[in-house]
């Protein structure tokens, strides 16, 4: 077999297996699924990854490196801590619209196998945990567990992803990112006297402002 057509039958295995552990989940998912899923052989399934807990592993490590490069992306160049969560609050979205598959299998269906990124491989969360620890060290959000503090900015829009996905959230995509926006603004920003006089509010959309 050519090397182009190798590489071609492990994208059509990878794609197989997003698809399967995105919509079953791993543990419900066997190498028989894949292979027929991907139109291949077990065997050939096999000469390319050594299990299927292996290549849960590597879909993984690629599905999370994709949402940290779109989260980066979202907040390159953008100034102030208010309007870079509402960045990340918009770039989380927009993943989860554009690579459905991707965001279910890594922001819901990897935990019953998957162990953890490649050594040294940067998270999604690093990049709301280094906003918040950003925007705490410049007095523009109130001082907490910079981890805590990105725990429930992911939480709040994992849930409103999964109610919105399923049809119970009426309001469009754009008023939903406005009222995370709106809501990041209030739970996360310093005492609004202390905000006002020091200037923090540089940057922050008008409809922000309080």
């Amino acid at each position: 077999m050519s090397t182009t057509r190798a590489n071609s039958k492990r994208k059509d295995m990878v794609a197989a297996a997003l698809r399967l552990f995105a919509e079953r989940g791993i543990k419900a998912t066997t190498i028989r699924d894949i292979a027929q899923e991907a139109g291949v052989t077990e065997g050939a399934l096999y000469r390319h990854f050594a299990s299927k807990e292996q290549l849960a592993q590597s879909l993984f490590a690629e599905c999370a490196a994709i949402l940290y490069q779109s989260l980066s992306a979202a907040i390159d160049g953008v100034e102030g801590s208010h309007a870079r969560l509402c960045a990340l609050a918009r770039g989380f979205f927009d993943f989860a619209e554009t690579n459905p598959e991707a965001y279910e299998f890594v922001m819901a269906r990897h935990h019953d196998s998957v162990t953890g990124p490649r050594p040294g491989q940067p998270l999604p969360k690093d990049i709301f945990v280094n906003v918040m620890r950003e925007g705490m060290a410049a007095g523009e959000l109130r001082t907490m567990d910079a981890h805590l503090a990105a725990a429930m900015m992911i939480g709040m829009c994992l849930r409103t992803v999964f109610f919105w996905d399923r049809g119970m959230i009426k309001a469009t995509r754009e008023e939903i990112v406005g009222e995370i926006c709106e809501a990041l603004h209030r739970i996360f920003e310093m005492d609004a006297e202390t905000v006002q006089k020091n200037g923090h509010l540089a940057g922050v959309p008008q409809e922000l402002r309080i």
